[in-house]
This record gives C-alpha cells, structure tokens and sequence, in this order.
C-alpha cells in the first residue's frame, strides 16, 4: 500500500530530480531575462522537465505523495522567478502577470492543502491523471512570454486566452482532486470493510 508521508528519496528518483531542475532554472532566470533568446531557452528547458517527470513516473509505475508535492511547488517557484524578474525588468506589466498566473493563483490553497494533508498527497498520488488543459495553459503561458520578450503583436490575445484557458484548468484540476479524494476515501473504506470481516 502507497506511503502517505514525505520521503526525502523520492526526490532523488529520476522524476524527482526533474521537478527539482526547476529550482535551478528558476535561479538561473534572473540572469537571462535581459537576453531574450536565453531566456526563453530556459522557460522551454522547465517545460520540457513539467512534461518529462509526469511521462518519467508513469512509466516507473506512478507518481508518490513527495512527487505530487514536489511537482507543483517547484512550478510555482519557477513561475514567480519568471515574472518577478520579468517585472523588475519592465517587460511584464503586474496586471498582466496576475493575469498569466491565474492558474497558479487559483491552484495555490490546493498547493497548501496537498503539503498539509498526507491523505491528500496519498489521494493525487493514487488517483489523479495528469491535467491536460494545465499543459496546454503552460503552452498559452510560454506563447506569452516569447510574444512579450521578442515584442511581437498580439500579447494582449495571449494573456487574455491564457487566462481564460488557465482559470478552466484550476478548476477542472480542483474537480480531478476532490474526485480522487473521494475514490481514495471509498477505496480506504472499503478496505477497512475488508480486513474487518470475518473469515
């Protein structure tokens, strides 16, 4: 039976490590959001690492609770670095970055309740399928941020759609949770049912 608890050696599996190449490149961002090329190589390089620890813990037979933890933590510190810096550098107007982290800001209680609540690591870890509308938000996300680093027309349409599209993913993600949590509840009752019967 799946381990609810946070195990520091889940961090070091393959998958584990992906999610965590994303603190590096979120400490790596501030030092190329002046070199647009550069900088978009690395918000591509944390795509690819989101696409790849999913892909990666599937085929290693699914996900952990420290894995459902650790995903969307280092996601949401390379998201801010992106936009603090970008930001800071005047590329990016506040507003249009509220806008761009929809998404995130929507998805940050369920970020405290996975770190606070072991069944609700064990719950994502067990029973939650990967969010497609989440990639496709990241995609809508990283079309933004080129159109606004290499000044192309249309920022507006990107931000607006990645907002839209981002707000539809929080809450189709919210709506998978509570489904699991709820499986994950049934299966621990009938479990429980189980080994309490007689022989």
């Amino acid at each position: 039976m799946t381990s609810s608890k946070l195990d520091a050696r889940d961090v070091f599996t393959p998958e584990g490590l992906l999610s965590l190449s994303r603190v590096a490149l979120a400490a790596v961002f501030p030092c190329v959001v002046s070199s647009p090329w550069l900088a978009l190589a690395t918000i591509a390089l944390a795509g690819v690492s989101d696409v790849l620890d999913g892909y990666v813990a599937r085929r290693r037979g699914g996900s952990t609770p420290t894995g459902a933890a650790l995903d969307p933590i280092t996601d949401k510190i390379f998201a801010t670095s992106v936009m603090v810096s970008m930001i800071a550098r005047g590329v990016l107007p506040l507003t249009s970055a509220a806008l761009l982290c929809v998404r995130e800001l929507l998805e940050l209680p369920l970020l405290v309740w996975l770190l606070s609540v072991p069944r609700a690591r064990k719950a994502r870890a067990m029973h939650l399928k990967a969010n497609i509308l989440g990639k496709l938000t990241t995609l809508l996300q990283f079309g933004a941020l080129v159109s606004l680093l290499l000044r192309l027309p249309y920022v507006g349409a990107w931000i607006a759609a990645t907002a839209i599209l981002g707000a539809v993913a929080a809450a189709t993600y919210w709506s998978g949770f509570l489904h699991a949590l709820a499986r994950h509840k049934g299966a621990a009752a009938g479990d429980s049912t189980h080994s309490g019967a007689s022989p």
